[in-house]
């Protein structure tokens, strides 16, 4: 058997499904998921999951809770293993209003994803990595993993409204996720968690 696993760049996908206005499909279930874009011959050995969480949000949002019960949900899977980068604030200055504002820009998650599939490759772990992101930043790591072990392969899906052309170059195929994809792959509305602890869908994600 082909074994797979795939690296999920979780903003990536979150920008992207939120772009398509896709929100009722922001509550997916990434073995779900993974295991639905597997081919015949191949089996999952793992899904790799990459985000950083929000900062909190001033006017009411629930943006940064909504995301935070999407990590627990996940949580309750032990095959999904969760990796997290963080978001460090960033000052800039506004030239109309004069003023000056703060803005979060995500790190570590690039060089989370390259790190685990170079380790991954290099620990024989797999035999094709699904890399579920449009960013262009991860081509070289995918060069190098593919350099180093030509009988392997990387596939590239892009999420929706996230594409990159310098992927599908160094990709050994790629394709687009598709809506059908990510509403087959959608966790219950309603987990129960230990204790009976009962956990939701969003409102905002219905």
């Amino acid at each position: 058997m082909d074994r797979v696993i795939t690296y999920i760049d979780g903003l990536n996908l979150y920008y992207g499904i939120r772009k398509a206005g896709w929100f009722r499909l922001l509550w997916f279930d990434p073995w779900s998921l993974s295991d639905s874009m597997l081919d015949a011959g191949q089996e999952l050995a793992g899904v790799r999951y990459f985000a950083a969480r929000f900062q909190e949000d001033p006017g009411g949002s629930t943006k940064r809770i909504d995301q935070g019960a999407h990590f627990d949900a996940m949580a309750l899977d032990s095959r999904i293993d969760q990796y997290f980068g963080y978001f460090l604030p960033k000052h800039v200055w506004c030239g109309c209003c004069n003023e000056e504002r703060v803005t979060f820009e995500e790190k570590m998650t690039d060089v989370n994803i390259a790190s685990q599939i170079l380790c991954d490759f290099e620990d024989d772990k797999l035999d094709t990595a699904v890399v579920v992101s449009g960013d262009s930043d991860l081509v070289t790591p995918i060069q190098i993993a593919l350099e180093r072990n030509p009988t392997k392969r990387v596939v590239v899906a892009f999420p929706p409204r996230r594409v990159s052309k310098h992927l599908q170059q160094v990709a050994s195929h790629w394709f687009k996720m598709s809506e059908s994809a990510l509403s087959d792959s959608q966790f219950p509305d309603t987990l129960l968690v230990a204790g009976g602890y009962e956990l939701r869908r969003p409102e905002a994600w219905r």
